[in-house]
């Protein structure tokens, strides 16, 4: 367990890629499931009235189908439960500072907000990061492309916590 958490970590830092897991069903259903987990409670606590749980679903599923097609167009699929367990797993590991950082910016306390921020889109930043390291080393591609298709990775993101984030209409 904790050899596999300095993978994730070495994943985080760049040392090692996706390449490096192991093809697990087991471990790549846990780390989703521990995606899952920490990013609903995110979502819930930062977006109380919205429809946190569908939404955390539905951005898993995008991501998934996203990589999927992306690994499906490369030639590259067999690669797929790595690289998803590879994302989701650098997720796990981001969301967590991210949860104590929120926790913190809801005392109000102003002094902290503007350090609070500037700490939030540095986790942010590292996530782009990873997430374009995650898919040259999947795709093997050159960072001119693999630049553009986490930017992508990004809007599709943004695109489902924006439909979910909607308001609903009341019955």
């Amino acid at each position: 367990m904790r050899s596999l958490l300095w993978l994730f970590l070495d994943i985080l830092l760049r040392r090692r890629g996706p390449q490096d897991l192991p093809a697990s069903p087991a471990l790549a259903g846990a780390v989703v499931l521990g995606c899952f987990a920490t990013t609903a409670i995110y979502s819930a606590y930062a977006n109380p009235e919205g429809r946190w749980f569908v939404r955390t679903a539905a951005d898993l599923l995008a991501t998934g189908l996203f990589l999927a097609g992306l690994l499906l167009a490369a030639g590259r699929l067999p690669r797929f439960l790595q690289s998803f367990t590879a994302m989701n797993g650098t997720s796990l590991l981001l969301t967590i500072p991210a949860l104590s950082l929120l926790a913190i910016a809801q005392t109000g306390w102003a002094p902290l907000q503007l350090p609070l921020t500037l700490a939030f889109y540095m986790l942010i930043v590292a996530s782009l990061f990873v997430t374009e390291h995650i898919l040259r080393e999947t795709l093997e591609c050159p960072r001119l492309l693999s630049i553009p298709l986490t930017v992508a990775n990004l809007l599709l993101s943004l695109a489902v916590a924006q439909w979910f984030d909607q308001p609903t209409a009341a019955s």
